[in-house]
């Protein structure tokens, strides 16, 4: 079975702002990504260890894991927060 995907382009014909913007951003993740390619490569050139560039791989995308766990801890800790609301102050059920 044969599906045919396309993405449709049109916003991107229609919105110089959006152009710009997704241009701009794909200048920047290709920036990225050489950047991580450049230290992966020095790294191992310099310690010839596999070991120390997951490392620096890993520290990389750490800071996006954290964000994505805070983020999912606010809406658990909100949606917690929700659930148990009291207008007691002294934290008891309401009355």
């Amino acid at each position: 079975m044969s599906s045919k995907l396309s993405i449709d382009l049109r916003p991107l014909r229609q919105s110089s702002d959006l152009r710009r913007l997704f241009g701009r951003r794909a200048v920047s993740q290709v920036g990225t990504t050489i950047t991580t390619v450049a230290a992966s490569l020095q790294v191992y050139h310099l310690s010839h260890s596999s070991l120390e560039v997951g490392a620096l791989v890993i520290g990389r995308f750490s800071p996006s894991l954290r964000g994505a766990r805070l983020r999912a801890g606010t809406v658990t800790v909100l949606a917690d927060a929700a659930t148990s609301f009291s207008p007691d102050p002294r934290g008891g059920p309401p009355s």
